[in-house]
């Protein structure tokens, strides 16, 4: 895929226009987005030709593009929060663990593998978490 001739045509030199290169952009609405995604990484990343390309880019999409609002993401746009925990399980985890370990005792030793009360033990695992 060839480079996008677009990106020639910025008022900015060639030591910047080659770190735009490698970002990947294929037009001028990607890289404003990612302009607009995380702004204080670009403004380290290129300096004070940050504010010049964004305004040469706002001058190179048509009007008719979507543009959305720009939403403040953390460095580089990766969210860092922590995640939500997880909801509770709907079945019984005490219940699952004594089972299942249980059953694990029981598949150390060969005479036990398939024995009948390793079967309830898997059908009642099984049952437990179909639920």
């Amino acid at each position: 895929m060839p480079l996008p001739d677009f990106i020639d045509n910025l008022p900015i030199s060639s030591v910047d226009k080659g770190k735009l290169r490698q970002l990947g952009a294929d037009s001028p609405f990607s890289l404003l987005s990612l302009m607009e995604a995380a702004p204080d990484a670009f403004a380290s990343y290129l300096g004070p030709a940050a504010a010049r390309i964004e305004n040469a880019l706002v001058t190179l999409i048509p009007s008719a593009s979507p543009r959305l609002p720009a939403t403040r993401l953390y460095s580089l746009g990766a969210n860092l929060s922590a995640a939500p925990p997880l909801p509770p399980p709907p079945f019984n985890l005490a219940r699952r663990d004594q089972l299942f370990a249980e059953w694990q005792t029981r598949q150390q030793f060969p005479s036990t593998k398939a024995s009948p009360r390793a079967q309830e033990l898997e059908t009642a695992i099984s049952s437990l978490i179909e639920r």
